[in-house]
């Protein structure tokens, strides 16, 4: 049984090294929310992403992504979020 893939999602498919050069850190998982526009990016503990690379991430898959949540181990760690129509960083308030 063969499967038919769709060109366009193949073609801007990312690698998860390519996440990660784009936020600059390693990732265990992410993670989006459609209804809420929150995206969920897990990393390992420690690290950190870079606040433009998060936000680009979630860009790809929706461009009205309005809040980017990271959390590093089991800590929520930072969230990017959309205010009058600016991004802003909230460290240790990620709202869910």
């Amino acid at each position: 049984m063969s499967v038919k893939t769709d060109k366009t999602i193949t073609r801007h498919a990312m690698t998860q090294r390519q996440i990660e050069d784009l936020v600059m850190t390693p990732v265990c998982s992410l993670s989006y929310d459609f209804s809420s526009k929150v995206g969920i990016l897990k990393l390992p503990q420690h690290c950190c992403t870079d606040m433009q690379g998060a936000i680009k991430l979630f860009q790809r898959i929706d461009r009205g992504v309005t809040c980017v949540i990271t959390v590093a181990g089991d800590l929520r760690d930072t969230s990017y979020v959309v205010v009058d129509g600016e991004w802003e960083a909230r460290v240790g308030e990620a709202p869910l």
